[in-house]
């Protein structure tokens, strides 16, 4: 039995939830047990905070959160945030404007909440299947408040598109853009990743790498699925961060997280 595992990251969107952003009970009562068994169970996504607080306390979640793809870190017992990477939106005005131009719907999302330009009933749709309810901002430079993450929504050719210059466009400022879905961009503070929440739990909790365990589907995954001594891929994953795996495991639709788990624990 793999018995030092002491941590398990999981990703959300594409993970933990199917395609149609359901949990199944068996794997939910698999990950409390093991919560009682002291291992730390920790959701790890690119969804807002307030979103993913309500998923782990709808399963039963008592330990960690890594929110906004590694720009937050919170504990839930407390109610409290441990690390909090911030995206000097308000110091690079061009950085808007870059943004802007991509023709992409964009967001901004804060510590406590998310900022959203003026859009249709299909963007709509697509932050109520999210769980959030954005502020309604027609400039986003009147926006204030400290911005963790900036996201960029479009159909997946408009994205490619995007991704093949942003990076370059982005270049002389402290940021970094990655697609987090085939419909998103995130842009974040240079340093921001999973990878780097899970290294800075590690340190926290004095778990060694090999004792942590992480399942993730898509490329903000890569880095955590890199670190992590036990770094499993899903079936609906790329090809290319199932390579960098350890293992595969089966896809969202079936119980992919679930059957790593108990791969890995029978051992």
């Amino acid at each position: 039995m793999h018995n030092n595992i002491q941590m398990i990251a999981i990703d959300i969107d594409g993970t933990l939830l199917d395609d149609n952003y359901q949990w199944d009970y068996e794997t939910r009562d698999l990950l409390l047990e093991l919560q009682r068994s002291d291992i730390s169970i920790m959701l790890c996504t690119g969804r807002a905070l307030s979103a993913t607080i309500n998923i782990a306390r709808d399963m039963g979640m008592e330990s960690y959160l890594v929110t906004d793809n590694g720009a937050i870190v919170y504990h839930i017992p407390t109610n409290r945030n441990l690390a909090v990477k911030q995206l000097a939106i308000q110091e690079h005005s061009d950085l808007l404007h870059i943004l802007d131009q991509t023709g992409a719907h964009l967001d901004l999302t804060s510590v406590e909440g998310m900022y959203a330009k003026p859009h249709n009933a299909e963007i709509a749709n697509m932050y109520k299947k999210y769980l959030v309810n954005p502020e309604i901002v027609a400039d986003m430079t009147t926006v204030r408040e400290p911005i963790v993450k900036a996201t960029l929504f479009a159909p997946p050719d408009h994205i490619t598109s995007i991704m093949n210059y942003l990076p370059d466009q982005l270049s002389t400022i402290p940021v970094q853009c990655f697609q987090s879905g085939p419909t998103f961009i995130d842009i974040m503070h240079q340093e921001t990743s999973k990878g780097n929440a899970l290294q800075y739990l590690s340190n926290y909790l004095e778990i060694p790498t090999q004792g942590i365990m992480a399942i993730g589907n898509y490329y903000n995954d890569l880095d955590m699925i890199r670190y992590a001594g036990i770094g499993v891929a899903m079936e609906n994953a790329p090809e290319d961060i199932k390579k960098e795996a350890v293992y595969t495991t089966a896809s969202n639709n079936d119980q992919g997280v679930k059957k790593a788990i108990e791969h890995f624990l029978k051992k």
